[in-house]
């Protein structure tokens, strides 16, 4: 399958460091209106009670042309390592938080799969997404001192600028089959509860999808995503950062 973005990166699962804030992993089916129900499945939630022993219970509202309504989703918790899973009526997801290596998702991933299969009344995924939200708070100066590609901070870099409060970017790419989605930008957050003043932070979120997936097929289309949303990544990092993230 070609690629939508050329770059390529010989460092892909090398890094000992990460950057990596949150991750989702979501596979989308057609909406089974059952699942949106007060309780869970009962297979699903047994399948998964060793690994996401926590279960919680939300609501969302829905506006339409009949009118008000409202469906619940069910989250499933680990009890250490802040991962979970989410099902709604049309998506169950994966979400960590303590994000340590891609093998962590991929094994995950695959005790989610089977158990899904048993109740989305399909044999494929509409959608399979992967997403990375990666944070740079290392330097007191992210893009002053080479932690980002030149070629996403150029108007920042070229100095014309003072005072800068706020710089972003988005690059979405994408065909029937697969896309991605790159959002990327400085922001300014507390480095404590007591701090006075707020450090600047690089986000590099990368988001990148294949459509209609066999659930046969899912584990090696997520490993492609990886691969993908890797060479992004990678791409879009300054020396400094490569050199952090090497340990």
């Amino acid at each position: 399958m070609e690629s939508l973005f050329t770059a390529e990166s010989a460092n892909l699962d090398q890094y000992k460091q990460s950057l990596v804030r949150t991750i989702v992993c979501e596979f989308r089916f057609p909406t089974l209106l059952e699942l949106g129900e007060a309780k869970p499945p009962i297979d699903f939630a047994r399948s998964l009670r060793k690994s996401y022993p926590n279960l919680e219970r939300g609501n969302e509202l829905s506006i339409g042309a009949s009118g008000t309504g409202s469906t619940f989703f069910h989250v499933f918790r680990s009890i250490k390592g802040g991962w979970s899973i989410s099902l709604k009526p049309n998506s169950v997801a994966i979400e960590g938080t303590h994000y340590k290596g891609f093998s962590e998702l991929l094994k995950r991933a695959a005790e989610l799969v089977p158990a899904a299969e048993k109740i989305i009344d399909s044999t494929f995924f509409t959608r399979i997404g992967l997403r990375y939200i990666n944070v740079i708070d290392q330097p007191a100066d992210p893009i002053g001192e080479g932690w980002i590609n030149p070629s996403l901070v150029a108007p920042v870099l070229e100095g014309n600028a003072r005072g800068i409060s706020d710089y972003s970017g988005r690059l979405a790419a994408g065909d029937e089959e697969k896309g991605f989605l790159l959002q990327h930008g400085l922001r300014f957050a507390a480095a404590d509860l007591d701090a006075k003043e707020q450090r600047p932070q690089y986000v590099i979120d990368i988001d990148v999808y294949q459509q209609e997936v066999e659930v046969s097929d899912s584990i090696s289309v997520i490993e492609r995503l990886h691969s993908s949303a890797f060479q992004i990544f990678d791409w879009s990092l300054g020396d400094a950062a490569r050199n952090f993230l090497r340990g």
